[in-house]
């Protein structure tokens, strides 16, 4: 008898006030550790989409590295050199090849190499967007010798009433807009006249159609036909990619092979 009251004494359950007290511990308990779990969760969602979007834009930076480390020229024709479009010809077989980004709607980056079918180096491209004041642009920035950005790629005047001053180191159209793709701090090479041919830096321009160079020049006038441009020696890829709700920035830079040490 004393032993079976002893085993039922051991075998008693939870009173109804620990199982309130173990409920009301549950209920404070689960809420902390459910957002605990949903950020853990969140945080991880957000890390694998960033290092997904780095994977996909080192790939891409890898080719076009890998492609334009060899240039040896960009194209001369204004329209293969803006904010979307590049071409150039590498070293490398002269092969040359075209880069587009996102000129079809298409949100890509495509390439190809002498005039072959295009292929695709990156998808789901942000080509233009503003959100917040923010603008995001995927686009080819082209440099000078002075790592300066050239607003007009391609910029060149061709004429025979080009005149030269020693004094005021100006070189002078007539009136209107001829050097209106110029730029201060650009590097401009004039060929065709008698004593100023060579490259020069841009000081200062006055209406369009003086430019004031930092050089000593000698004094020409007008008669021969001259040439008055600027030279690509470098550019800048920059894109974004939209994964998830953010945004990522990546850049790239090359120049060309034999003007590596001078930038």
């Amino acid at each position: 008898m004393e032993f079976r009251r002893i085993l039922q004494k051991r075998s008693k359950g939870f009173s109804l006030i620990e199982m309130i007290a173990a409920l009301v511990l549950v209920s404070i308990l689960v809420p902390g550790i459910s957002l605990i779990v949903r950020g853990t969760m969140m945080n991880i969602a957000f890390t694998n989409m960033a290092v997904f979007a780095n994977m996909e834009a080192d790939y891409a930076q890898r080719n076009f590295i890998k492609h334009i480390n060899g240039v040896e020229s960009f194209s001369a024709t204004p329209n293969d050199l803006d904010a979307d479009n590049l071409k150039f010809t590498s070293y490398l077989g002269n092969a040359v090849y075209a880069y587009q980004i996102d000129t079809d709607g298409s949100r890509t980056i495509k390439y190809s190499k002498d005039s072959g079918t295009a292929g695709i180096l990156l998808q789901k491209v942000v080509k233009d967007t503003t959100i917040d004041a923010v603008n995001y642009v995927s686009k080819f920035t082209y440099k000078d010798r002075n790592n300066n950005n050239l607003s007009v790629p391609v910029a060149s005047y061709i004429g025979t009433n080009v005149a030269f001053n020693s004094g005021a180191k100006s070189i002078a159209v007539p009136s209107g807009n001829s050097f209106a793709d110029f730029v201060a701090g650009n590097i401009i090479t004039i060929s065709g006249s008698t004593s100023n041919n060579g490259t020069f830096t841009i000081a200062s321009l006055t209406n369009d159609n003086t430019i004031v160079v930092s050089e000593s020049i000698t004094t020409e006038g007008a008669g021969d036909a001259i040439t008055v441009s600027t030279e690509v020696h470098g550019v800048e890829l920059t894109f974004f990619l939209l994964r998830g709700e953010s945004f990522y920035k990546y850049t790239t830079f090359a120049t060309i092979d034999k003007n590596q040490l001078d930038i």
